[in-house]
This record gives structure tokens, C-alpha cells and sequence, in this order.
């Protein structure tokens, strides 16, 4: 069954980014191509797949060296690194203005997905810093206490912040 797994996520991976509609959400993009890295930790094991370890959802390094992307997907994680930091802003944001942030940064999310080139380990990586970042944005989305909200939002900003340690 894992192995069938990892086949599952290698080919999502390779056919990810490069070959969807630009129509496609990033939620679509997410429930279609990338459900495969967010099922439960318990159930994962430390697997790898061009040196990316799939168990924690934070890539590894290249090798000792950042994995290369490209200058739209660093535009990208820039704007989304932007609507996190004006969302900061609200000293005590209401359930709204979660779910405000959330279409925002989902927008963000699939302007990404749409205009990515990368391929290969590099973008294999990508997808391991992105997955769970689509997913818990995505579970802002269903959340409607602020505690959630805000605990949630948390580790979006977490995982947006790791970006430039894995990146370059």
C-alpha cells in the first residue's frame, strides 16, 4: 500500500505544476494533485524521494545546498510572505477577517500553482513546503473559532517563514 502510495505521489509531483489548466484553483489543484502528502503523520513513515523527506512536510536540504527555484515561484512566496504581514496588522482580526485573509491568500496559492515551471527535485521539494501549506490554508477556509483560526494561522506563517532556509 505504501508503495503504491509514494508511486501515487511521485507521479502527481511530476505532472504537478507545469501541466495544469490555468482555470484550476489551488484548491482544485490541492484535492487533485497534492492530497497524497496530507494524510495523517501517524500513518507516515520517513520516507524519501530525490532526498525531500515526505514524513514532516519540510523538505530537506539539496545535499548540504538550498534547492534552486525559479524567480516567479520567489515573487510568489514574496506576495504570499505580503498578505500575511498586512493580515498582521489587525491587532485582534475577527473570524471575517480569517476567512478574508484565507480567499486572499488562496489567491495567492493559485497564482503560484498557475505560473510554476520548476521540475525535478527542486520542484519535488516545492511540493513538500507547499502541501501543507494549501492544506492548512485550506482549513481556515472550514474553521470558525478564533482560536483555531488563529492557531492555524500561525503555522501558515511558520511555513511561509521556513521558505528561505530550503530555498534560494
Amino acid at each position: 500500500m505504501r508503495k503504491i502510495f509514494l508511486s501515487l505521489f511521485t507521479a502527481a509531483i511530476l505532472f504537478g505544476c507545469n501541466s495544469q489548466n490555468s482555470a484550476t484553483s489551488a484548491e482544485e489543484h490541492s484535492d487533485n494533485d497534492h492530497t497524497a502528502a496530507t494524510h495523517d503523520a501517524g500513518d507516515q513513515e520517513h520516507a524519501t524521494t530525490a532526498g525531500v523527506t515526505l514524513a514532516t512536510g519540510v523538505p530537506s536540504l539539496n545535499d548540504g545546498a538550498k534547492w534552486k527555484s525559479d524567480a516567479s515561484t520567489n515573487e510568489n512566496v514574496a506576495n504570499l510572505k505580503s498578505i500575511i504581514d498586512r493580515f498582521k496588522t489587525n491587532a485582534d482580526p475577527a473570524v471575517e477577517d480569517y476567512h478574508a485573509f484565507q480567499a486572499s491568500f488562496t489567491d495567492g496559492i493559485s497564482k503560484m500553482v498557475k505560473e510554476c515551471k520548476m521540475q525535478g527535485p527542486d520542484h519535488d521539494a516545492l511540493h513538500v513546503w507547499l502541501e501543507p501549506l494549501m492544506k492548512d490554508n485550506k482549513e481556515l477556509k472550514e474553521q470558525d473559532s478564533k482560536e483555531a483560526l488563529a492557531a492555524t494561522f500561525s503555522t501558515i506563517n511558520e511555513r511561509v517563514n521556513i521558505y528561505p532556509q530550503y530555498f534560494e
